[in-house]
């Protein structure tokens, strides 16, 4: 360090004692308050509130960059050097670039029209949930009755314009995790299944080649059964996938990265993994906690 200035590249992580300001964002000082360098993610945005005091973030020094800085609170300074955030910001809405993926390399199976989840049907094909560019009705019927990997990533299409059958993915809208997104875009959901707070699970069928296909009931025509906020209590020969927790109410909700995959066999909730003999095979009872601990991203290894 040079006259309170780090050397590019510098690395730490800090502990916030206070909440970041609304309209003013942050100065950081590693020379006990002498020289300052304004805290910023995507380049150049100042944190404004996204942070809370006793949050712990982590930073890259940045020699060569410009930004914006509030000594003062109320006139702009212009910094060369400030202090980027490296992690991503999972207040808000907008989540920094590290977690959003690129599928440059994934084409559309049939036509994704806005907000959907997608399931992953292979390497290369991604398809929606819903097929129908419909937004909030409860009585569409026009879903993805085709084949997917439930083993694979879930993703978000966070945007308006239509992907056609056949295209290429050729934006950054697609997320393996979102904080905040609206089921009814991709499932009928009837006030009678709203929700607070609660877990969503998708319900599939297995198929003999470890693949599934969305569970539209015994009659093949209730459009309602993909989708539950339970899980089983009985052999129904289905599986549930984990989708994610409810936002705050009714149908909002937050898309995790890891899905892991239920059933109930011979009077015990397990967990179904990928099987070579086709179709799953017998697996372990889990405890509670357990399930509780997959739920929430764990890494454990089912039957542990």
């Amino acid at each position: 360090m040079t006259d309170g200035v780090p050397e590019n590249g510098t690395v730490l992580a800090i502990r916030l004692a206070v909440a970041t300001a609304a309209t003013y964002g942050a100065l950081l000082s590693v020379d006990g308050g002498t020289t300052y360098r304004p805290i910023v993610y995507n380049a150049a945005t100042g944190v404004a509130d996204r942070y809370s005091a006793d949050s712990t973030i982590i930073l890259t020094y940045n020699s060569t960059h410009t930004a914006n800085g509030y000594p003062t609170d109320t006139t702009a300074v212009s910094y060369t050097g400030c202090w980027q955030i490296c992690d991503h910001n999972t207040n808000t809405d907008n989540y920094a670039y590290d977690v959003r993926p690129y599928y440059w390399y994934k084409y559309a199976s049939t036509n994704i029209y806005r907000y959907q989840i997608c399931l992953t049907v292979d390497d290369t094909h991604v398809a929606p949930i819903n097929t129908n560019s419909n937004t909030s009705g409860t009585t569409k019927t026009s879903f993805y009755t085709g084949e997917f990997d439930p083993f694979k990533e879930i993703l978000y299409y966070s945007t308006t314009s239509t992907i056609s059958a056949g295209n290429k993915i050729t934006n950054g809208y697609f997320w393996n995790q979102f904080i905040s997104l609206d089921l009814r875009y991709s499932f009928n959901i009837p006030s009678t299944m709203y929700q607070t707070y609660g877990d969503w699970y998708i319900v599939a069928t297995p198929q003999s080649d470890g693949k599934a296909k969305l569970y539209f009931g015994a009659s093949g025509t209730d459009y309602t059964a993909c989708l539950t906020s339970s899980l089983p209590t009985t052999d129904d020969g289905l599986i549930y996938i984990y989708l994610g927790a409810a936002y705050d109410s009714n149908y909002m909700l937050t898309l995790p990265i890891k899905h892991p995959i239920y059933y109930y066999k011979d009077g015990s909730l397990r967990i179904w993994t990928n099987s070579e003999t086709g179709g799953g095979a017998l697996l372990t009872e889990i405890t509670y906690s357990e399930l509780l601990a997959l739920r929430d991203n764990s890494e454990l290894t089912p039957g542990m």
